[in-house]
């Protein structure tokens, strides 16, 4: 199963980053990828909350908190639907927060997924999709930190 870590220090403090991830229908406010998202089971957080991502490019995710421990700054995500599961047959994402003093944040996201198409789904997930999805995860932890210092809705890139 192909794994990828992205892991980013911010310069916002943990008590600004951990509720913008914890609002999990409102992921559109810092991810450059999405249009719009909203709830998919009137749940705006919290375990079983399921939101669907309208993405710039016509695509879309649906997903699942399917692990919380907000105590502990950390959720898991499973990619149930959607454009990314032409392509996988399981995709779940881990998201956590740790505070590193000085009003900053350590952003984890630590994604496992499983391709379609046998070996050469295999090879594929490990030489060029988990790279892309990392660079995506990056920009959008880096999306975090613009909303956290600006407010704004951060749009596409």
């Amino acid at each position: 199963m192909p794994q990828f870590i992205a892991k980013k220090t911010i310069n916002a403090p943990l008590n600004k980053v951990w509720p913008l991830l914890d609002n999990f229908e409102n992921i559109h406010v810092f991810h450059p990828g999405v249009n719009q998202s909203s709830s998919l089971n009137g749940q705006a957080k919290g375990l079983g909350a399921k939101r669907q991502c309208d993405f710039y490019d016509g695509g879309f995710a649906q997903e699942e908190v399917v692990i919380y421990k907000p105590e502990q700054e950390f959720m898991t995500v499973s990619v149930y639907g959607g454009t990314p599961m032409k392509a996988m047959k399981k995709f779940n994402v881990d998201f956590s927060a740790r505070d590193m003093g000085s009003n900053q944040t350590e952003v984890t996201v630590v994604g496992r997924f499983t391709p379609k198409f046998g070996p050469i789904g295999w090879l594929m997930g490990n030489l060029l999709i988990k790279n892309m999805i990392k660079k995506t995860i990056l920009k959008v932890i880096s999306g975090m930190e613009t909303h956290i210092k600006t407010g704004k809705v951060v749009g596409q890139s």
